[in-house]
């Protein structure tokens, strides 16, 4: 849900050791109790939009479409290092991952959803806030 761009609050400026202004990116509605970037509540893009998509707005000042987004993409990851050293497995670490739908779809006419992708990022984010393996999940 896009928020109201034509509000301009009053700003009561002199308030000593406090520095703050007019911006275009975002507007704190206190009497309505919202937070709106780039004409976007913040509740909407949390619910609605990803990590990237949000950059995206930020940066852009729009939301991108989806060629937009796959060309944002790509220029994330190819700015991102990853480690080059690669470490022995903790306890609880996985040691592979394997996966191939074909049966499945073979056999139980059943397809997956989401991509090899998402099943990588899904991990990542596991791993990145459980660092210890599963002895700290």
């Amino acid at each position: 849900m896009k928020a109201d761009s034509n509000t301009n609050p009053d700003i009561h400026r002199g308030l000593i050791g406090v520095h703050f202004d007019r911006t275009d990116v975002s507007l704190v509605d206190g009497k309505k109790g919202t937070l709106s970037v780039r004409g976007y509540f913040v509740d909407a893009l949390v619910a609605h939009s990803t990590f990237e998509e949000t950059a995206y707005l930020l940066l852009s000042g729009e939301l991108p479409d989806s060629n937009e987004l796959e060309r944002f993409q790509q220029e994330l990851c190819a700015a991102r290092q990853l480690p080059k050293q690669i470490l022995s497995r903790r306890p609880g670490d996985v040691a592979a991952t394997y996966c191939d739908p074909s049966k499945a779809r073979r056999e139980l006419d059943w397809s997956t959803r989401l991509t090899i992708d998402d099943a990588c990022a899904d991990y990542w984010n596991w791993q990145t806030r459980n660092p210890q393996g599963y002895a700290t999940a």
